[in-house]
């Protein structure tokens, strides 16, 4: 078998989450016990390995379909993980252990599923592509995302003009206040400059387009399905909101770029990002961990990135991180120390 098929353990997340639709009971968090439990502890036995490769190799793999066939399948089965779950939280009797687990449950599938594969595809070009993007984040009611991260945080990220960079000593929570409501105004901030340079009404703003649609869309779950399964697709796009921000928040916590004399910053380098060369983690985020490859070269195929081996690196793989930060003085004790190594080593 070809080591690339490896990618392909990236579908045991929606098998998981299947079970839990379907079994219920304990099996209810099935992608929780995937995400925060079973690949932390395996992770925890097999030290992050820096397996790059050649130049020629890369580009054979930027060239095969397989990899792109992989990413796309993402999107349909989460929509039909999600109307397959609205359907049992409609017409199956559930405790609330159930309700709440299965809502956790599509959370995590459609932060990762969702939001975290349609930011590999809305930096592509193909216009099935995007529309798989902005599938893939109207479960999320977040489809503004691509607009404000492509053009904004690409552009601001480690300086104070971004909301998806964590400032050291703040916590994910303050975080989320700060980021989840900042992304909505930053896009819609770039989307009003557009539609004022080019003299159109707010109707061709796409952000008040996606928020059209994404008002539509729980109108229509909440027509076929009813309110509990409305209030359960508000919860996922919640819970997949603030998972997208942790990430966000661990990738780029207290790395800054500095002014320089002209009064801009400096341009990003490797030095920006947080990155993980964590098995699993690499695997079923799409490469997302090697993140300073990612702000370099925005447009490069995940099965493309490189690590840096000088780029700050995680001691922990993305899950155990993300858990961490939920604990904001573990975090900031063991995160400042590191930032604090960095410093003196720059």
């Amino acid at each position: 078998m070809r080591k690339d098929l490896k990618y392909i353990l990236a579908f045991l997340l929606p098998i998981v989450i299947w079970l839990g639709l379907y079994f219920k009971g304990a099996w209810s968090l099935g992608s929780v016990y995937l995400a925060f439990v079973i690949i932390p502890l395996i992770e925890s036995f097999f030290p992050a390995i820096n397996n790059n490769l050649g130049e020629d190799s890369s580009e054979n793999r930027f060239a095969d379909v397989l990899f792109d066939l992989l990413l796309y399948a993402n999107i349909p089965l989460i929509w039909i993980l999600f109307i397959y779950g609205m359907n049992v939280i409609n017409t199956q009797p559930l405790s609330n252990f159930e309700y709440f687990g299965l809502m956790m449950n599509l959370g995590v599938g459609v932060a990762t599923m969702g939001i975290n594969v349609s930011h590999e595809l809305g930096h592509r070009s193909k216009k099935m592509e995007i529309f798989l993007a902005r599938a893939g984040l109207l479960l999320a009611q977040n489809m503004y995302f691509t607009i404000e991260h492509n053009i904004g945080h690409h552009k601001y990220v480690g300086t104070y003009n971004d909301p998806g960079t964590a400032r050291k000593g703040e916590s994910l929570y303050q975080f989320w206040l700060r980021a989840v409501p900042g992304v909505l105004r930053n896009a819609w901030k770039i989307e009003k400059r557009k539609t004022t340079r080019n003299h159109q009404s707010i109707l061709s703003n796409q952000v008040f387009q996606f928020l059209f649609l994404q008002l539509c869309f729980l109108g229509i779950i909440y027509f076929l399905f009813g309110l509990k399964a409305l209030i359960a697709a508000a919860v996922i796009a919640l819970v997949a909101q603030l998972l997208l921000e942790t990430i966000n928040y661990i990738e780029h916590y207290g790395l800054e770029r500095k002014i320089l004399e002209s009064g801009r910053f400096e341009s990003f380098n490797q030095s920006h990002a947080w990155n993980s060369e964590h098995f699993l983690g690499r695997i079923f985020l799409f490469e997302l961990t090697r993140h300073s490859d990612h702000h370099m070269h925005a447009n490069k195929n995940y099965q493309s990135l490189q690590n840096f081996v000088n780029a700050p690196q995680m001691k922990y793989g993305y899950p155990v991180s993300m858990l961490m930060a939920t604990l904001p003085p573990i975090w900031k004790r063991f995160m400042n120390s590191e930032i604090e190594k960095l410093r003196a080593t720059a």
